[in-house]
């Protein structure tokens, strides 16, 4: 070998060896780093499924996430559970995660937030306007759609007049009216239902449960019921809270103080940022309006139909046919036919009333003591000494009363 081919031969060799360092230490250099895997990792769990929570991905990452760097590679796994997966490989530019983490986070969410995230507590019943809900799993309100299922710490917002809406729980068939401009969250204890109101006006038709109380939290006055119909308004910007009773008796506490006072039917307890917390009698005026009972079915055609019922009662001379019966649950006799008609009275419940010889649309016609016709009733809402007397008012209404339909086209 001459020279000059020696001297070639250690020039390559050299030079492949540089070349192969060099190449080596770019692998190295560009290997992801584990925030770069992390951050990966965080971006396509987010990228599954819209407004799902950063903080919670970022906590289950924090918590779960690990990468082993090897010399021109790593790796990244999860471990949940005493389980260690992999869940993805950095190699020069490349830190892509495979599809597994998004299961793991969402077994991991579940567990965080606990079961009950899967068994909703009350479904929306009716719905006007601008109404938002965000689910305990989301980071941000979305629209709210009739039907949807209303979870545990689950919040709920209703915009500005004529926003409104009605929530109703699944097991104890309570309903929640909530006015505009309301803010609250719904939470579940073994014990308890409980709203958290923020902001706001609400109307809450309890049902009694057994060894359950309902709550409803504000920062001004804690009202514990097991059953009855009442209202709380509380303004923050004003610092004042309002309770007010209808059916039933419930308990308020003071925060600032620990004062706890019972509110008796027709009664109110107003309570401010001041320590205020007086308790006295209501009037119908301080009830809030239900806002269900949007104007568009308080309109002619129930007018026209309350209008020829009551003539038509008296040009028949009813009062000589008045049927006995009794309430079964706290009654409302309503201005028109309708279950979002305005509210005239409420009957308590096993209390007597007295009835017309009138059906129409599901409702009976209640009387005063005198016999004129007052308003409408629920037909579930009362009990006749006898099915006789149902079928008697029936077969009456149908022979001297036109139906609705044939009202409203006339």
């Amino acid at each position: 070998m001459t020279k000059n081919s020696r001297f070639l031969t250690l020039f390559y060799n050299r030079n492949t060896a540089t070349l192969l360092f060099v190449a080596l230490f770019m692998v190295i250099w560009l290997n992801p780093s584990q925030k770069q895997l992390k951050n990966s990792a965080e971006n396509y769990i987010i990228s599954q499924k819209s407004n799902i929570s950063q903080v919670r991905v970022q906590q289950f990452l924090n918590e779960n996430f690990s990468v082993n760097n090897y010399l021109l590679f790593s790796t990244s796994n999860i471990t949940y559970q005493d389980k260690q997966q992999f869940t993805g490989i950095g190699f020069l530019a490349y830190a892509e995660p495979r599809k597994n983490i998004y299961k793991v986070f969402i077994k991991w969410e579940r567990s965080v937030l606990g079961p009950e995230i899967l068994n909703p507590l009350a479904n929306f019943m009716k719905l006007n306007g601008n109404v938002n809900i965000k689910h305990i799993d989301k980071i941000k309100f979305t629209d709210a759609y009739l039907g949807e299922s209303i979870f545990n710490k689950d919040s709920i917002r209703i915009g500005q007049s004529p926003s409104f809406s009605a929530i109703q729980y699944i097991d104890s068939k309570s309903i929640i009216k909530i006015r505009e401009n309301t803010v609250f969250q719904l939470n579940q204890y073994n014990s308890a239902d409980e709203i958290n109101l923020v902001n706001g006006t609400i109307i809450n038709d309890i049902n009694i449960g057994k060894n359950r109380l309902f709550i409803i939290k504000t920062s001004f006055g804690t009202a514990s019921v097991k059953g009855t119909v009442f209202a709380v308004k509380l303004d923050q910007s004003k610092g004042v809270a309002v309770f007010i009773g209808k059916t039933g008796r419930f308990e308020v506490q003071n925060p600032f103080s620990g004062e706890v006072l019972t509110i008796d039917g027709m009664q109110k307890i107003t309570s401010t940022i001041n320590g205020d917390f007086d308790l006295e009698p209501a009037s119908i005026s301080d009830f809030p309006i239900d806002p269900t009972a949007i104007p568009s079915l308080i309109n002619n055609n129930f007018s026209k139909i309350r209008k020829y019922d009551f003539d038509k009662l008296n040009e028949l001379l009813s009062k000589e046919n008045i049927y006995p019966a009794i309430t079964l649950f706290n009654a409302n006799i309503l201005q028109y036919p309708s279950v979002t008609s305005y509210t005239i009275q409420i009957i308590k419940k096993e209390d007597k009333i007295n009835i017309l010889p009138l059906y129409r649309d599901g409702f009976f016609m209640a009387s005063d003591e005198i016999g004129d016709p007052i308003g409408y009733i629920d037909e579930f809402d009362i009990q006749f000494e006898s099915d006789q007397a149902i079928k008697q008012i029936k077969e009456y209404s149908s022979n001297n009363f036109l139906d609705s339909k044939t009202l409203i086209g006339k």
